[in-house]
């Protein structure tokens, strides 16, 4: 009997064994893994540092020939932008993406005789706490920080330079001549700029406090007249916001009133909305318009260099023709571009939102439909204060 128990617990055990060696998994496959990587446009090269989970075997890159190149194991990058690369060796294969950052990129700029100094606004990809540097062989521009003041007109070449990496970039400097009458103008009559605009003044002297009121300042697109909901958005009796549009103004006008009416306030927000009659009733090229704009930003700005400024581009008028409305987004396009990367102004797009199902005239936005403005602004994080 005792042979017999000892035969059943070792068949026992036995048929255990069996079990388990067919729950133990097969030995797993030779796994490559490579980690995403970041270059510099037409920098130095930089190593690819794959790994195996097993023995280490001969990669193979395919990759795009015009984005990238890659040799002995370093990438080198030809092309702004992100690239998906496949890695195949025997017995695997996996992706990675390798992100080429141009170190230092600076727009071509304005800059205005007699005017405020423009501001540069680098575009810095290179890590690390380094500041850029100017050198100009130039005599028309001076340069402190990231400020260039026109001395001149004409136009300068700028060499910029961050930790090795330099780029060059190139200032217009041209002279304004506030006696041209087809810019420089005031509306009077029926229209009465002037009058409108120191009452506005005066509207703020009496209800204005510097460093906490905001001002909607610009054409009639934050005219009162127009932008008749303006309390109901934001209460006289308990936010400190005023409504201070003048219709058909252009940027041109309001550079005139920033000195006649405006100068010596300064308060916590503008917000601005400007540039629909410098292209429809002016006639200004995109590129004039572009300029104009700029310049009025860059001047308010020297105003009020404490100020947070929000600027909205400009509303096509919906029933004009296609051509206009290329031209006003190529407008726009360049307003965003001029305001991007600065951190005095926030360049703001509602184009989008507006469908003539939701304009009074074609142009403007119905009382009620403003509310896109005010929830674009929330959104940046404007903060209108209590009274």
């Amino acid at each position: 009997m005792k042979k017999i128990k000892i035969a059943i617990i070792l068949i026992t055990i036995l048929s255990f064994t069996v079990v388990f060696a067919s729950c133990v998994p097969a030995p797993s496959e030779n796994v490559l893994t490579i980690p995403d990587v970041k270059v510099y446009y037409n920098g130095d090269s930089v190593e690819i540092t794959p790994s195996f989970s097993g023995k280490t075997e001969a990669i193979i890159y395919e990759y795009d020939e015009t984005a990238l190149e890659i040799l002995g194991g370093k990438v080198k990058g030809l092309k702004e932008g992100e690239f998906t690369v496949t890695a195949k060796s025997k017995s695997s294969e996996t992706t990675f993406t390798v992100t080429v950052v141009v170190p230092l990129k600076i727009a071509n700029l304005y800059a205005w005789v007699n005017y405020p100094a423009s501001d540069i606004s680098p575009v810095v990809n290179v890590d690390g706490d380094a500041e850029v540097k100017y050198t100009t062989k130039s005599d028309i521009i001076s340069i402190e920080g990231n400020y260039v003041t026109a001395l001149k007109t004409g136009n300068a070449e700028v060499t910029a330079e961050i930790d090795g990496y330099s780029t060059t970039f190139y200032v217009t400097c041209h002279a304004v001549d506030r006696n041209d009458s087809n810019k420089y103008y005031y509306w009077d009559g029926g229209w009465a700029w002037r009058q409108k605009a120191q009452q506005r003044r005066a509207e703020y002297n009496q209800k204005g406090t510097d460093g906490k009121t905001t001002v909607f300042i610009g054409d009639s697109f934050f005219d009162i007249d127009f932008f008749s909901s303006f309390y109901s958005f934001y209460p006289s009796s308990s936010k400190d916001a005023l409504c201070h549009g003048i219709g058909g103004t252009t940027s041109n006008t309001w550079e005139m009133m920033l000195d006649d009416y405006f100068d010596g306030i300064k308060p916590k927000n503008v917000v601005v909305q400007l540039g629909n009659n410098n292209y429809y009733n002016d006639g200004a090229t995109p590129e004039e318009a572009s300029e104009d704009l700029q310049r009025f930003l860059t001047y308010l700005h020297g105003k009020m260099p404490d100020t947070n400024i929000f600027y909205f581009a400009i509303t096509p008028r919906v029933t004009a023709m296609e051509l206009q409305a290329t031209q006003v987004k190529l407008i726009n396009k360049n307003m965003g571009e001029f305001c991007a990367n600065k951190t005095w102004v926030v360049f703001l797009d509602t184009t989008d939102q507006m469908t003539i199902n939701w304009t009074n005239d074609n142009i403007h936005p119905k009382p009620e439909k403003y509310q896109i403005f005010v929830d674009a602004l929330a959104k940046a994080g404007m903060i209108v204060e209590d009274k």
